[in-house]
């Protein structure tokens, strides 16, 4: 038996002030790439950056769904409700104009609702995650 080299690994140590700055960084990041979203693509699965356009693979906001749970627990509330309002009123399946992936509906659809869920309770979610399987 071959032994491996011992890899050495450095600890990372933050102050609580850097710590809070890091935080605050990240949430700027996520807030800087929702707002380019919300502004140019609210509603689509995709936004294009690069052209300021949108995309719709599925039809489905996914980016919305993607940014659901995010929002949630990273204390963004606007967000996580204006998120929520578009799912209660416009979230629909429509595969006779969209093709739908199958992988990427579970994980990203379905998996966001159910994270979603998990972590308010919200019954939307869980009947939004049923009509998606049924």
């Amino acid at each position: 038996m071959v032994q491996q080299p011992a890899v050495e690994r450095k600890s990372i140590k933050f102050t609580i002030k850097e710590a809070k700055a890091q935080k605050m960084m990240v949430i700027g990041m996520m807030r800087h790439a929702w707002d380019g979203y919300e502004k140019y693509a609210f509603g689509a699965d995709h936004l294009l950056p690069l052209t300021k356009g949108r995309q719709d693979w599925m039809g489905l906001g996914i980016s919305i769904l993607d940014a659901l749970d995010t929002a949630y627990i990273m204390g963004e509330m606007d967000i996580y409700h204006k998120c929520r309002n578009w799912i209660m009123d416009s979230f629909k399946i429509d595969p006779v104009t969209y093709s739908i992936s199958v992988f990427e509906t579970n994980i990203r659809v379905v998996g966001g609702f159910l994270s979603t869920y998990a972590l308010t309770n919200d019954q939307l979610f869980l009947r939004k995650a049923k009509e998606v399987i049924i």
